[in-house]
């Protein structure tokens, strides 16, 4: 098990544990928001096309 980390900029946990789940199932991945990162506990590190799955996720403007 490792820390990870994704730019918290426009998400919110609920987004990144949502993503989370879907990719390694029910854990608790310990999600912390820390300064402006969000921190969590995964299996192995996400690839950067993983991350980049995270950031198609952020909450657009109307």
């Amino acid at each position: 098990m490792v820390y990870d980390t994704i730019d918290s900029y426009r998400l919110n946990q609920s987004i990144v544990e949502g993503y989370l789940r879907r990719l390694f199932g029910n854990y608790k991945f310990y999600v912390e928001h820390v300064n402006d990162t969000y921190r969590f506990w995964i299996a192995r590190p996400l690839s950067s096309s993983e991350k980049k799955e995270i950031i198609a996720l952020r909450i657009q403007d109307d």
